[in-house]
Formats: structure tokens, sequence, C-alpha cells
């Protein structure tokens, strides 16, 4: 016979949260932050009553929502510190309940976490005529979220004066998107950037393929009428607008400039070998020896600023036979972390994963280490609960006048060591912070 799961009631002037109880950590899922008008329509923060009851045992990934776990026993006057979650996806996937990101092993080291949603997509990513510079709705919806969390993660136990924001791949564009000089607002301390991704072009230079493929105009209104009367074809046109982008993003922020940021602690990651198998055609051009040719090809495309020839050298002196791969995570990647490092006005700590041909270190792999941590394996999920505690990493900081330091995973040992300046051969080969011409993000 089976027994209703416990439950836990936190009070706020926002409601009361009835959330899950489990005997190592509490969980409140799916918690509405905001209103959404439309799809294509910038959304508004969601304010309820504090006599409201909202059921937060149940998650609904489908929603724009946030899902916290805590402690058990975590209340008001804790003060704990909290990490805010933003997931990956290439900015068309991926919601606020992924599997890989639990929230269980951050509770049972005395961190709150907070995994927030937002809208993917062509309605969350599509920059429209109308507008501003550098906004994105699904950015706004993050916004939304961290707002949501300085009003009410107090009464969770956690402490609204220390958080730190935390993404993976997308998730850690959008970060660092919301720590841009134009978007900051105060609500975090902290970052931790893990593989962030950005588009190598920009939405208006892909506007025309996508009117094309959709036979209407890129417009809100046309848009909209579109996702209600005939949402299908919305996605249809959307999938084969990927499809002609398989080499890059086909959404997202930008352009991005680490220089625009404010001043306020990074820490910032990226696997060596992050897009070894991220794409299959790729993959098998490099297998068959031709990734040399795909390079020297591509190089333009791909936002090469050096020789092909000159790339080559670099990238077969770590791995001979995978060269178009290298560039694949190099371009997509890994210039966005060497920028940041070396552009960034706050203190940045870098780290990088590494693992071997045969065993590479891919895009996610960091994943489990920081949120599922094997007793053996604990190092990266340690230095992250503490930099959220306010305890710097223990390696140098990156500094261009000290050699550029960078801290080493050795995926296969479980190492720690340090190392300086791995990532030259991608600072050298992406000697822009911006790939492409034009000033905004229409």
């Amino acid at each position: 016979m089976s027994t209703a799961p416990s439950t836990v009631t936190v009070r706020t002037p926002e409601g009361r949260f009835r959330g899950a109880a489990h005997p190592t950590h509490n969980e409140f899922s799916s918690i509405n932050f905001c209103v959404i008008p439309g799809p294509f329509h910038d959304s508004r923060p969601r304010r309820g009553s504090a006599g409201e009851l909202i059921d937060a045992t149940v998650a609904h990934p489908e929603h724009v929502a946030l899902s916290i776990t805590t402690p058990p026993g975590a209340s008001v006057g804790d003060d704990l510190p909290v990490i805010v979650y933003i997931h990956g996806g290439s900015y068309d996937s991926g919601t606020h309940e992924e599997e890989d990101s639990k929230g269980t092993a951050m509770a049972q080291a005395g961190v709150i976490m907070v995994r927030l949603g937002y809208r993917t997509g062509l309605p969350g990513f599509a920059h429209l005529s109308d507008d501003e510079d550098h906004h994105y709705r699904g950015v706004a919806d993050c916004q939304w979220g961290l707002e949501w969390v300085q009003r009410c993660i107090e009464y969770f136990g956690g402490d609204p004066t220390n958080v730190t924001l935390m993404g993976q791949s997308a998730g850690a564009g959008i970060a660092l998107w919301l720590t841009r000089r134009d978007h900051y607002r105060g609500a975090f301390r902290r970052l931790i950037a893990m593989s962030p991704a950005y588009p190598r072009g920009t939405f208006a230079q892909r506007k025309g393929t996508l009117r094309r493929l959709l036979s209407t105009p890129i417009t809100r209104r046309h848009l909209t009428e579109l996702a209600e009367k005939n949402p299908e074809k919305l996605r249809r046109g959307y999938r084969r607008l990927r499809s002609r982008f398989f080499h890059d993003l086909a959404l997202g922020p930008g352009p991005f400039a680490a220089s625009e940021l404010v001043n306020i602690p990074i820490l910032i990651t990226c696997t060596r070998e992050e897009c070894f198998h991220f794409v299959p055609f790729v993959s098998r051009l490099d297998r068959r020896g031709r990734g040399g040719i795909a390079v020297r090809v591509m190089a333009k495309t791909m936002g090469l600023e050096i020789p092909a020839s000159s790339y080559l050298q670099s990238a077969r002196e770590i791995y001979p036979h995978r060269e178009m791969s290298q560039l694949i995570g190099d371009s997509g990647i890994r210039r966005w972390v060497s920028d940041t490092a070396e552009n960034a006005p706050a203190q940045c700590w870098v780290l990088q994963y590494e693992g071997t041909e045969d065993h590479p270190m891919l895009h996610c792999d960091d994943l489990p280490l920081v949120f599922r941590p094997q007793p053996s394996r604990r190092t990266i999920h340690r230095i992250m609960v503490d930099f959220a505690r306010d305890t710097t990493p223990p390696w140098p900081r990156y500094r261009r006048s000290e050699g550029r330091t960078v801290a080493i995973y050795d995926a296969l040992s479980g190492s720690l060591y340090t190392q300086n300046d791995p990532l030259k051969p991608v600072r050298l080969a992406f000697t822009h912070h911006i790939p492409w011409k034009s000033a905004g993000a229409r």
C-alpha cells in the first residue's frame, strides 16, 4: 500500500508554498514567477498574495517556472548561501527540471539551489525589429526569476544578499548576459559560467532565411498568429533553420563582449574536448582524415582570424585527428571563456577539464562532477560550493601579467593542477571578441 509523500509548507508574502519533504532535502517544484501574455510578448513579474496556497509538490517542466531545493529544516533566518542555476540547451530546448542538475547534493552541502526556466527557441530568442538592442525575452524571463528570489528566498532559509548565479552552455551565456552593465540589477554577487555558448552570427543575418522557411513576415504579430494557428509549421520552420546552421547555434544573444560586464567575481569553466562528438557529421570528417580540409574550407565561417595552417598546427599538437571538432568547440565555446578571462573587469578564475582522445571530456560531462559527485570525485563540487560561500578557488586568479594561470582538472585521475596559458591557441585564433561587424543585436 503506497503512502502519500510528506509535505512541507513555507509561508511568504507571495503565498504559502507546499513542497515535498524528503529525508535529505525539501523540494518545491515549478513555481510560477512571471506572467507571459503571449509567446512573443514580454513577460511581467507574477506577484501572489500571502494567503494563497500554491502546490509545489508536482513538477511541470513545460512551464516557465523555478524549482527550489533546500536542506531539510531550512527556515527564515538561516541565511544559507543560494545558487541560482540556468539550464542549457542551445537556446532552443531544456527545462528547469533537468535530471542532470538536481539540487540534492547542493542542499546536502548546506546550499539552497534554485533552478530557473525561461522561454526557449524563437519565442525566447528571435530578436524582432521593435525589440530594444540586446533585449531577449528568454533572458528577461530569467531576470524576473532572479527578482522573485530576492523577494522570497529568505523565507526558504536563503540569504538574498548571498546569491551566486550559475549557468551551463546556453545557460552560462544567459548568466553572462545578465552580468552586462545594461542588465545587471544587483540580484547576485558572483557568477559561475560553465562552458558558455553564443552563436557566431546574429538573428538579423538569419532573419531572411527564416522568413523564407516560414513564408511569413518575421514580426511579433505574424509570429504570434502562427504560434496560435499553426504551431507545427513554426516548429518545422525552426528545425529547418537549425539544420542550415549545423555548425553553429541558430539562436542566442549577441554580440557578447566581456568588457561590458560588471565587476563581480567570476568562475568560468570549459572542457578541452567540448564538441568532439557534438556534430556527428564533423566527427565523421575527422575520423576519415578530412578534418584539416574542413578547417581550411570553413575557417572564415567559423570566425577564425589567423591562417588555417597556423590553427591546424596548434590543434594537432593536442589531438592530431580532431581538427574540425576542435574548431567547433573553440569557436563556439572556448573563445568566450578566453575573452571573459582576458577582458572582464572583475577577478576571474578559469578551470579547464581535460580528457584524452579515447576518453574525451565532452560538453556537459562536467555536470555530474558539480551536481552528482561520487564519493571519490568531490573536488569540483566542493569548489563550487565554497565559491558560493564566498571562498576563492584554490588556485591563482587569471592575470594577463602573471602567466594567465588556469586550473586543469584531469578527468581520468581526478587530480587538479595549474598550467600557464593553455587557452593561448584560442586567444590567438580569435583575436576580436565580437565576431561580426554590426554594433547592435538587430
